[in-house]
């Protein structure tokens, strides 16, 4: 998001590189000052619970974006609720990591980190290929929702249990 963010920013509201690139980096200011929070909070509650917060979060915020960015200001607030989730979300990953990696840490933190990097590279190029073909940033952002809802489905059927039960090791 911080990637595309500029010229998203300079596409549907006009703005200058610059002043996209100041707000873009306020978004990346946010998400690295959530981080520890989603870490914190991960340890206090539990990783899985936060996910659950972020997913619905992300689905959520990236539904607003989709029917809301004729208004930069809900544009504005979205993406820095957006920012907020994926920082938090960053955070109680890493947690999450040590708890079903416990032997093999480095490693899956390595490949954890990796898979991350892609999945901030990706996405700008298919927006940018969905804008073309239709002309709308909408689709897009419904698909970053819907992808987001999977998220969160998914995280449920792998860690839906009550709240407070140990976290099981799922992989060795």
């Amino acid at each position: 998001f911080g990637i595309y963010l500029p010229a998203l920013l300079v596409d549907l509201y006009g703005l200058t590189p610059v002043d996209a690139g100041m707000r873009a980096a306020g978004f990346t200011v946010l998400a690295t000052l959530a981080r520890p929070v989603g870490g914190y909070l991960g340890d206090k509650i539990g990783a899985e619970q936060v996910l659950t917060f972020v997913y619905a979060g992300m689905t959520i915020g990236a539904l607003v974006i989709a029917f809301g960015m004729e208004n930069i200001w809900v544009m504005t607030a979205a993406c820095l609720f957006m920012a907020v989730m994926s920082g938090l979300g960053n955070g109680a990953v890493f947690k999450l990591v040590p708890q079903l990696f416990p032997a093999e840490t480095g490693a899956v933190t390595g490949l954890v980190g990796a898979w991350g990097g892609l999945g901030g590279f990706f996405p700008p190029i298919v927006m940018g290929i969905l804008k073309d073909a239709t002309g709308s940033y909408v689709l897009g952002f419904l698909l970053l929702s819907l992808f987001a809802l999977i998220c969160f489905l998914l995280n449920r059927l792998v860690f839906g249990k009550k709240a407070g039960e140990p976290t099981k090791r799922y992989a060795s």
